[in-house]
């Protein structure tokens, strides 16, 4: 029979070409984003040059507006002052004010035509803009799942669960650093170009400024304090400051709350102990079932009301979650429709805990989950 040993050897080295394959995966949607990246700044580029011609444009019918007013003014007084004006001058107002017409109208034109060339390139902008993100999740889901099976097998169970929580400690680390990242860097200058839009709006004032322009500043401002609201989301999504500081129930409440901002759901939290929560791992997996239990209600349950109870004994965590939305089939729990439901499994397994799943449809969703509350083997 073939030993431990061999069996452990082959199996690593199967790991090891599925983590090669990955690899070369990832380089190649790597690639296409940066195909698609470089076709943004192409259209950017487009983009600008676009808005530049239908300022001109712009300010060219504004322009011929009043040169056709005039014009038609100029007619109407030719036309009824026979003494002053004679039949040629009659002729040659009424040709005038055609001309103008026809190069309003031929201007006109040339406005709508190039408003539509602007609405194709920023369509084909938030296209890509879709597509980087799904490459962007891909990849994150890739190195996850690369880093994960980089855990050598191994014939002893207390090695693997020591690597599995180191892995879960690494993860969270690269969060973190991503989170004070992002916050140092995008976040303060989108808000800096907000405050600049402002200034400009306040200069543009001063000389009576076109109202596309005006209008076109109102949406940057709009769209810019948008984009600095998600940036905050994604930073406490990926690791809240409140839970290293505050704990557990704290850094949940904060989710609540920022729940209710964007939805008309009323969250009831209890709690009934409240003991020290001894792994900083054990930690982060009750703050991710938890976080992960309410973006399921938020994105798929319809839900009105939530009750979330968080237990922490000395011995034993226990969370539960219950929803009165739409609920669904137990049976589509390990289905591919259903992957929030089977990584938030993955994670209470990771703690040696376990979850108890009730739901039918139209008849809400309860979660009961118990997890151990003990040291961390590897702290």
């Amino acid at each position: 029979m073939m030993s431990i040993k061999k069996h452990t050897s082959n199996i690593n080295l199967a790991i090891q070409n599925i983590i090669d394959s990955m690899q070369s995966g990832k380089e190649e949607i790597f690639n296409i984003t940066e195909s698609i990246n470089k076709e943004n700044t192409i259209i950017q580029s487009d983009i600008v040059k676009t808005k530049k011609t239908i300022s001109i444009y712009t300010k060219e019918v504004e322009d011929l507006k009043e040169s056709e007013l005039i014009s038609r003014e100029k007619l109407l007084l030719v036309s009824k002052d026979f003494n002053h004006y004679t039949h040629e001058d009659i002729k040659n107002a009424y040709e005038e004010a055609l001309t103008l017409q026809e190069k309003l109208l031929a201007k006109k034109s040339d406005v709508t035509t190039v408003l539509q060339t602007l609405e194709n390139l920023e369509k084909r902008i938030e296209k890509n803009k879709e597509l980087t993100e799904k490459a962007d999740r891909l990849l994150n889901r890739i190195e996850v799942l690369s880093e994960y099976i980089k855990v050598d097998v191994s014939d002893d169970e207390d090695d693997i669960k020591d690597a599995t929580g180191k892995w879960i400690l690494s993860q969270e680390k690269e969060k973190s650093r991503i989170s004070r990242d992002i916050h140092d860097g995008p976040a303060q200058t989108l808000a800096s170009i907000v405050m600049k839009s402002d200034i400009i709006k306040r200069l543009i004032e001063k000389d009576s400024p076109k109202n596309t322009i005006y209008r076109e500043l109102e949406q940057l401002k709009h769209q810019l304090r948008n984009a600095i609201k998600e940036i905050r989301r994604i930073i406490y999504d990926l690791r809240p400051t409140s839970l290293d500081e505050l704990g557990l129930i704290p850094s949940i409440q904060g989710l609540i709350a920022k729940a209710k901002e964007d939805y008309d759901i009323n969250f009831n939290l209890s709690t009934r102990k409240n003991d020290p929560i001894k792994s900083s791992t054990t930690k982060i997996i009750c703050f991710r079932v938890l976080q992960e239990s309410i973006n399921n209600i938020l994105k798929h349950s319809n839900a009105k009301n939530v009750d979330i109870n968080i237990s922490i004994g000395s011995k034993t965590i226990i969370l539960k979650v219950e929803d009165d939305g739409i609920g669904f089939n137990i049976e589509d729990i390990d289905s591919s429709k259903s992957f929030g439901l089977s990584s938030l499994k993955e994670r209470i397994l990771l703690a040696e805990g376990e979850v108890k799943i009730l739901s039918k449809p139209n008849n809400g969703t309860r979660l009961e989950i118990k997890i151990p509350n003990k040291e961390d083997i590897y702290a």
